[in-house]
């Protein structure tokens, strides 16, 4: 599945190269200038967190205000001693395709609008619509509208988040999805380490993967009533569906501004 998380021992080699240690304080950032840029950060977060690093920050407004705020700067490279970071997956932060079918959650679509009513689709979504149940909470509300990018202030976000139907409860079960677990980053980051929210995890597959299953979704409709918690109902003895899914048509290279609903 396109943008889901690469094999383990990858990651390590990875990580490990640029100096991360089981006692490093990571803090991650980008240029600042989009939304598809801060939610690439919190991607990179997101995967350290959930393959069980415990001091991760992400740098608000990334490079863009570090410099507004005339922060030091060097030019020099790096070559940092190798780290002895070893993963050991934290399930907390990681949903799958059974989970979004099955738990009892609130599930949270950060697709823009227009994606979640079903009138467009990603480019690597094979079908319109949303989960049934899911909220619309576009990632793009959360942060302000100026260079650099970044995050509203607290209250404001509250009422954002309260009024796309969230529960107020900060031990509710959320699980936030997009097309490709990309923008969903942001959410659950600002869920989780804005919020306080404890029990938040990222659908990696998001609707890239769902949409390759026959499973429903809905087109042409917003939720029922605000505020109200999506009732799924648990069967028996939840399966995962038993067919092969259809292989994804050859995609072109694309960037994060051809493409900002990944």
């Amino acid at each position: 599945i396109p943008c889901m998380l690469p094999p383990l021992n990858y990651l390590k080699e990875k990580l490990q190269k640029f100096g991360v240690t089981d006692k490093s304080d990571v803090v991650v950032y980008s240029d600042g200038l989009s939304l598809g840029a801060i939610a690439w950060a919190c991607r990179v977060a997101w995967t350290l967190e959930v393959l069980g690093h415990e001091s991760v920050a992400i740098l608000d407004g990334g490079i863009s205000e570090w410099m507004y705020q005339s922060k030091p700067l060097e030019k020099d490279s790096i070559s940092p001693p190798a780290g002895n970071f070893v993963p050991n997956l934290d399930v907390t932060r990681l949903a799958t395709l059974d989970d979004v079918r099955y738990l009892k959650a609130t599930v949270v679509d950060f697709r823009v609008p227009a994606r979640y009513f079903g009138v467009e689709k990603g480019r690597t979504t094979l079908k319109y619509g949303h989960i049934p149940g899911s909220l619309c909470l576009p990632a793009e509300w959360l942060l302000i509208e100026k260079i650099p990018r970044l995050i509203k202030p607290v209250e404001e976000i509250k009422k954002i988040v309260l009024g796309a139907g969230i529960p107020e409860d900060r031990e509710q079960e959320i699980i936030a999805l997009c097309d490709a677990g990309h923008f969903a980053c942001l959410g659950y980051w600002v869920l989780r380490h804005v919020l306080g929210y404890r029990k938040v995890r990222l659908y990696d597959g998001s609707m890239v993967e769902y949409t390759r299953f026959p499973l429903p979704l809905v087109r042409y409709s917003w939720p029922a009533s605000a505020g109200a918690v999506p009732q799924i109902v648990t069967p028996v003895a939840p399966v995962t569906p038993k067919i092969k899914p259809p292989a994804l048509p050859a995609q072109p290279e694309f960037t994060i501004e051809e493409d900002e609903g990944c």
